[in-house]
């Protein structure tokens, strides 16, 4: 079994490439390392949320203790009333008149441990009693004038002798005078179990309990005490004391909830979720983490890159290399070589090159050179002697008659046959497709010279070079072509005289090579037909009839100046005809 196993491994390592074998040896690197990267960055976020579970645990706790603080004060101070004795009998007393009661009143307020009793900071206190004979005002009052009000309805209704009331008092007030109060109630019944009912009803200061919770919070965490869906204190602005208590409606972003009970009143403390609240720590940290995985993946990369370059690039230009024994030649490798094993075996192979090269050249290609020489040089000599036979005997023909002419004082006929000669053996000779325009202008001069002859008096021409482009080569015969279509479109029809101008400038970095004539001009039929063999001229048109020396003209034009060389062609009906032939300074090719 085992060495089956490591038989089929050693079979998937020789047929792995390289580059194969090393991207597994990566992802052996990197996967563990990411693995660990994920395992620290999780036990972070697990470190951070139990952090702030116990930031928003000690929050609740905070507000908790705040509160129950604040309503303890309150509980203090009743339960100092309750335990009264001197309260109680204030309270219990049967006054004749209502002078009497307050002769007493005033007298217990003159009382030191009275003064103690109901002053206290931040709370204020009111008892009531169901005595008919007191009088309500300052610290005293009868039960029946609280008795539909709904803290002393929930004291009564609660069967407990003292409660917590978060109360919006809008009891017999207007509108604009209705707030917010925290009271904490206590029934004075139980030192004597004697005399009528009596209430104490300590008021605590909304605003002052306000400022005493938040100075308990944090400012950067909302935070809501709630009762029966009710918002009772909050953090977030809105303790307005002048408005009822609104509901709570955010339940869904609660992220900690703490229940508690305090003097029969079921509590609820809501911590809300911030938008970074689980991840604060990562937004803070995250260029420090992403610094630190490019750092060591970079480095990483970096290393795994060098032994890619080192191992796998060369090896690779060794096997291209040796690709080219099919070849004539075996290639060099190219590039640093090293020091190591690899640049061992490519200094060899290079130095095996060398010494096959060599062989190669001495002793098959250098013979197959001198043939491939040996029957060139046989076939030009064949070709060169062909080529010389017809021309040379017509041009010598045409050489006698002109001397005859010369001989005979026909002026006229000689000069004839001269430029005859010229076009000639300019047509002949194509030992080179290009021309200088000096030369150009040679043949279109020779050719307007025999057309001269020919309608004596019809035809006047002018030729115009600009000095600095003589020198410039282009196809030859290919003005000579459009020279020769004025003569035939233009002097032909007309039985009056006619100019053909040839003129070659330069005008916005172009070449400008012009033949104009005052002939009869093209009708629209003939203007479209020529434009479009002009601009489309091809090897496919020349097959068709008609027109094909503009065409052939047109193509070699082109493929002089790469497809950017432009004509244009301008004619109107007995007026005459101008072909303009525009191409790039950048195109063109000087030469003697």
């Amino acid at each position: 079994m085992i060495r089956r196993l490591k038989e089929r491994a050693r079979s998937w390592a020789i047929r792995t490439p390289l580059r194969g074998k090393l991207r597994i040896y990566y992802i052996g690197v990197f996967v563990p390392m990411l693995l660990l990267m994920i395992f620290l960055i999780s036990g972070m976020v697990r470190r951070n949320l139990a952090n702030d579970e116990h930031d928003m645990e000690t929050m609740a706790t905070g507000l908790r203790y705040s509160l129950t603080d604040q309503v303890n004060l309150a509980s203090a101070a009743a339960d100092s009333i309750y335990q009264s004795d001197y309260i109680d009998r204030f309270l219990n007393e049967q006054y004749e008149t209502p002078l009497d009661y307050y002769e007493a009143y005033q007298e217990y307020r003159r009382n030191a441990m009275f003064e103690d009793l109901v002053n206290s900071a931040h709370l204020h206190i009111v008892m009531y009693a169901e005595n008919p004979t007191i009088l309500n005002g300052g610290y005293f009052g009868k039960i029946e004038n609280i008795r539909e009000t709904d803290w002393y309805q929930a004291l009564e209704k609660s069967g407990r002798d003292e409660i917590l009331f978060f109360w919006f008092d809008d009891y017999r007030r207007p509108k604009s005078m209705a707030n917010r109060k925290l009271i904490f109630a206590k029934k004075l019944n139980m030192v004597t179990h004697t005399g009528c009912a009596k209430v104490v009803k300590v008021e605590i200061d909304y605003n002052s309990l306000m400022g005493a919770v938040n100075n308990s919070l944090q400012p950067d965490r909302k935070i809501y005490l709630c009762q029966n869906g009710y918002v009772m204190l909050s953090n977030t602005g809105s303790n307005d004391y002048a408005m009822p208590f609104r509901a709570f409606d955010r339940a869904n972003d609660v992220r900690y909830t703490m229940n508690f009970t305090l003097y029969g009143q079921d509590l609820q403390i809501y911590v809300m979720k911030s938008r970074m609240d689980s991840f604060t720590w990562l937004y803070r940290s995250l260029p420090l983490i992403l610094a630190l995985l490019l750092l060591t993946f970079g480095l990483l990369g970096l290393i795994m890159h060098g032994i890619d370059l080192s191992i796998v690039t060369r090896i690779l230009r060794v096997a291209s290399a040796f690709e080219s024994v099919n070849e004539p030649r075996l290639r060099h490798i190219h590039g640093e070589e090293g020091t190591d094993e690899i640049g061992v075996m490519v200094r060899n192979y290079n130095q095996m090159a060398d010494r096959t090269n060599s062989l190669i050249r001495t002793v098959y290609q250098d013979r197959l050179r001198q043939q491939e020489s040996d029957i060139a040089r046989q076939n030009a000599e064949l070709l060169a002697l062909h080529s010389q036979i017809n021309p040379h005997f017509l041009f010598n023909c045409l050489e006698s008659v002109r001397m005859h002419s010369v001989l005979h004082h026909e002026e006229g006929t000689a000069d004839m046959i001269e430029n005859l000669a010229l076009l000639l053996r300019q047509n002949a000779e194509w030992n080179e497709d290009s021309i200088t325009i000096e030369e150009e202008m040679k043949l279109v001069g020779a050719y307007l010279g025999l057309q001269k002859y020919r309608f004596g008096y019809r035809l006047s021409y002018e030729i115009d070079v600009a000095d600095e482009l003589r020198a410039v080569r282009i196809p030859k015969m290919t003005l000579v072509t459009f020279v020769e279509n004025a003569c035939v479109h233009g002097v032909e029809s007309k039985t009056t005289g006619v100019w053909i101008f040839v003129r070659v400038y330069t005008e916005q970095d172009e070449l400008c090579m012009e033949i104009e004539d005052t002939g009869e001009g093209m009708s629209e039929e003939m203007q479209a037909d020529i434009r479009d063999r002009m601009e489309n001229a091809s090897i496919e048109k020349l097959k068709s009839k008609g027109r094909i020396g503009i065409v052939n003209a047109c193509l070699r034009l082109k493929m002089m100046a790469h497809e950017k060389v432009r004509f244009i062609l301008d004619s109107e009906a007995g007026i005459g005809t101008t072909i303009q032939i525009r191409i790039p300074k950048s195109e063109l090719r000087m030469g003697a």
